[in-house]
């Protein structure tokens, strides 16, 4: 279970894919969980990524919120990928007080270090922007653990 306990543990399947996968879609444009499963699909190849995705309901979120979820999600399936070598990926979206909360997990090799490349840096400065904030938990040998806050009215 992760430090906050927003992740669920639902089984590693092929995520289930709206009628047009080919389609992507930004997470508020249905229903969080589903656009966001759909988007999934069309990020990763099935026999390289497993993604599970769990969400607190229907999430609203405006649109510049979502953006940034959004490509911070898709950000951290690309370095699972590319740099963790995962074969799994959790990613849950939650409400926290007021605020919307992503947690990503993989089952890389962890490691993963801000310090090096742009794109967790770049991360953190477009959430900043919202006042949201950035935490990576990724120690050699893996797992790594990161965690996405930004402050939401709109919830």
């Amino acid at each position: 279970m992760t430090p906050t306990g927003l992740l669920k543990r639902p089984s590693m399947k092929a995520p289930t894919v709206g009628s047009d996968p080919s389609a992507p879609q930004l997470l508020g444009t249905t229903n969080s969980r589903r656009a966001c499963e759909a988007d999934v699909a069309t990020l990763m190849q099935a026999d390289r990524l497993g993604v599970a995705v769990s969400a607190d309901g229907r999430l609203i979120l405006n649109p510049p919120i979502e953006s940034a979820v959004y490509f911070g999600v898709a950000e951290l399936l690309t370095n699972a990928v590319r740099h963790a070598h995962a074969s799994r990926v959790l990613v849950g979206l939650a409400r926290d007080e007021a605020d919307l909360v992503v947690e990503v997990e993989d089952d890389g090799r962890g490691g993963a270090d801000e310090r090096v490349g742009s794109g967790l840096a770049g991360q953190r400065r477009r959430l900043a922007v919202f006042d949201g904030t950035l935490e990576i938990t990724s120690p050699p040998g893996g797992p790594t653990r990161v965690r996405m806050a930004l402050p939401c009215e709109s919830l």
